[in-house]
């Protein structure tokens, strides 16, 4: 790096841009101004400020996607609470573990699961500071003989740690509610150790053994065992939880994806395995009072919401589940003073938002309703439900361009909602665009040849126009 920009404008504003596209695409990318003074030492075994110069753009840069990626993950991820509440001493002890599960893994690639178990970290067991303690050692010994075996491997260690520096928590990112390691944190970092271990090898088989092949076959073969358990949601929580069978998140996911396939009461089994692995926590309380208000049993589920909601005041899918429960009642005002509390803990709540909506609707508040299905789909865009209800709303009030970009939303989400094209051809008719209308209205026999709104809509289409009531 030359820190006379002028003289290396071009290359040098495009490293800077590419560096800015590595940090949006993954903040642990914040790294490699570091990782570059290492190399330049790695060469030349010094670093001047003519080589830190040009990087402090870099560096600042770095620190400033790093810190906000953290408030993000405190603030708004939820990375905060009891169970992130390490001294500093602990945090050490992750750390040096962390860094030792994960050369053992690169190594010898075993046992992998999705969710690893999460550790009881005690300052009081001793052994545990066997970890941080040997990294340090390793450190020190390998500067100390830097001069005698090269500073290759010490540099590839550092780029370990340094890379794998944000996820070996010191700083709080989510996942580490349910585990301190998980094997895509060391994708980039794996590179030092991976080119260290590659260079020793070909220099202990010498240039003309074929060495790789011996390397490649048995890990071609362990990653096309373990692609298998990606196959589908349901065949990773599964594997999953056969490894790592106490960890209340892993049955939690299971149960979700068990829901997808129906299997209603597998699943509820799952999310009661999970309230027993941890009943002081609000999720498995409120994912097994779902369960119950699926099954229609809405006293047995409020008292999961109430318990979820006692444990947690600020959790607010517990109010969120109990305003559900209160509306299936038809206890419509108790219904609107939970959705109310939720969107109060959770502002961008798109759902509570949406059925605060059907309320006002069901009630003939449509302006009430518009507001609510506006907040819904600004906070999740892709919430057809929202635009599709939105978009009638709105017909019925007589803004129909208006309606015309909500059913147009529905459409691009779910292309295959007849209902939504039957909607578009009735207000494309009110509109006069009969060319327009028919296609719509084809569009949704295309879907379903048996829709009749579709069939008498194209009718009047081809007659030259008419109205058609939407199709609700």
């Amino acid at each position: 790096l030359n820190p006379e920009p002028r003289t290396l404008n071009p290359h040098y504003r495009v490293s800077l841009g590419l560096f800015v596209l590595a940090l949006l695409s993954k903040t642990v990318t914040c790294s490699l101004p570091a990782a570059i003074l290492l190399l330049i030492w790695w060469k030349s075994g010094r670093v001047s400020w003519r080589n830190v110069k040009p990087l402090v753009p870099f560096f600042m840069i770095g620190a400033g996607f790093a810190l906000t990626t953290a408030w993000l993950e405190k603030e708004h991820v939820g990375a905060s609470g009891a169970e992130f509440d390490f001294t500093p001493i602990e945090r050490v002890l992750i750390a040096g573990r962390a860094v030792w599960f994960y050369l053992w893994k690169l190594i010898a690639p075993v046992d992998l699961a999705f969710i690893y178990p999460r550790w009881n970290i005690d300052p009081a067991r001793r052994w545990q500071f066997v970890f941080p303690v040997a990294a340090l050692l390793a450190i020190l010994a390998l500067l100390f003989l830097h001069r005698r075996v090269g500073r290759g491997p010490l540099v590839a260690l550092l780029f370990f740690g340094g890379t794998l520096l944000p996820a070996l928590g010191f700083v709080n990112v989510y996942p580490m509610r349910y585990s301190f390691v998980a094997d895509h944190f060391q994708y980039l970092a794996s590179i030092g150790p991976i080119v260290l271990l590659v260079a020793l090898l070909r220099r202990l088989a010498g240039r003309t053994t074929p060495y790789m092949p011996v390397i490649l076959i048995p890990l071609g073969l362990i990653t096309f065992q373990q692609a298998k358990i990606y196959r589908d949601t349901e065949t990773l929580w599964t594997d999953t939880a056969q490894k790592n069978p106490n960890s209340w998140m892993v049955h939690t996911n299971l149960g979700h994806a068990l829901v997808e396939r129906e299997a209603f009461d597998d699943a509820q089994r799952e999310y009661e395995t999970a309230l027993a692995l941890a009943p002081h926590l609000p999720e498995p309380h409120w994912n097994v009072g779902i369960g119950l208000s699926v099954r229609g049993d809405y006293d047995g589920a409020l008292r999961r919401f109430d318990e979820a909601i006692r444990l947690d005041p600020n959790f607010p899918q517990g109010y969120f589940s109990r305003g559900n429960v209160y509306r299936q009642r038809g206890q419509l005002d108790e219904a609107i003073a939970q959705y109310e509390k939720a969107i109060a803990l959770k502002r961008d709540y798109a759902e509570a938002h949406y059925n605060l909506g059907v309320i006002a609707e069901r009630r003939q508040r449509l302006d009430e309703a518009i507001r609510h299905y506006q907040l819904a789909v600004a906070n999740r865009l892709d919430y057809a439900d929202a635009h599709y209800n939105l978009a009638n709303v709105l017909l019925a009030r007589g803004r129909l361009p208006d309606a015309l970009v909500h059913y147009s939303q529905v459409i691009r989400i779910d292309p295959r909602r007849a209902e939504a094209h039957v909607n578009l051809g009735a207000t494309f008719l009110r509109l006069g665009q009969v060319e327009e209308a028919t296609a719509a209205f084809r569009a949704a026999l295309a879907i379903n040849p048996d829709l009749v709104p579709a069939q008498r809509g194209l009718e009047a289409a081809m007659r030259g126009g008419g109205t058609r009531e939407p199709s609700r």
